[in-house]
């Protein structure tokens, strides 16, 4: 991720200048300059949020916070400061409307401007950002940490939660292709994580061990190929859902008429 966007991200999320300039090393000025530069309003001294929202939604899980667990596990984390964040792309602001509702918060859905590097083109992109001492404190509990790429473990959850966990988790870091041959894949840039997942889904669903691939230093990916392997999958994730990413759905089951 190109440095100037992760300083923006971060300070958007509720980092302050003070902790931004220590971690990469810059003066407070620079970081303020870089922030207006990019159109971002400077914070006052001693902000508060003014919003509300339901801060124990994690504190016992139940179908609907499990997959919204998993999916803070792919595309969430939380700040140093409590706070509670996920930037998704445009397409896929219907998982934010979803988490905001289920959170009864009042707070709104930001938009954002970025620079995608690789491409050399802009993009727009939404986030959900909510500050929140006892849902940082829940979420850290299962291992949703400030800085948990290459650290998050396979929480502790009840057996009825697990397949609602993992399609949270699919939705953010999973995917499906469909060339000469259909390949269903996770990945995660602890290679524990997905160890986990792998043993979870070979016992439930009695799948072939399947090994692990480094796509890079930063990423390990599992993935199945076989039809059945998806298919069955695909049941045990979707079996008696009611919150998926429409998208990803749809690329599962092309003919399924939606609700």
């Amino acid at each position: 991720m190109e440095l100037n966007k992760l300083i923006c991200e971060k300070y958007l999320a509720g980092e302050t200048l003070t902790s931004l300039a220590k971690e990469f090393k810059k003066g407070k000025r620079t970081i303020r300059k870089l922030l207006v530069h990019n159109n971002i309003e400077i914070k006052k001294k001693g902000f508060q949020t003014k919003y509300t929202c339901n801060h124990n939604y994690f504190e016992v899980l139940n179908n609907n916070s499990a997959y919204f667990l998993g999916f803070m596990f792919a595309d969430g984390y939380i700040t140093d400061n409590n706070r509670v964040c996920i930037n998704l792309s445009s397409k896929d602001v219907s998982v934010l409307e979803s988490f905001k509702k289920e959170l009864n918060y009042t707070g709104p859905i930001g938009t954002h401007k970025g620079f995608h590097k690789q491409i050399q083109k802009d993009f727009e992109f939404k986030s959900l950002r909510i500050t929140s001492e006892k849902l940082c404190k829940d979420l850290a509990k299962y291992g949703v940490t400030p800085r948990k790429t290459k650290t998050i473990q396979f929480p502790n959850l009840p057996d009825h939660l697990v397949s609602d966990f993992i399609r949270g988790y699919f939705d953010g870091d999973g995917w499906l292709s469909k060339g000469q041959k259909t390949i269903l894949g996770f990945c995660s840039g602890s290679k524990q994580f997905l160890t986990s997942l792998e043993s979870i889904l070979r016992d439930k669903l009695d799948l072939k061990v399947k090994k692990l691939y480094v796509k890079n230093e930063n990423c390990f990916v599992l993935h199945y190929g076989a039809k059945q392997d998806i298919a069955d999958i695909q049941n045990f994730l979707y079996d008696d859902s009611s919150l998926y990413l429409k998208r990803k759905y749809i690329h599962l089951q092309p003919k399924v008429s939606l609700p």
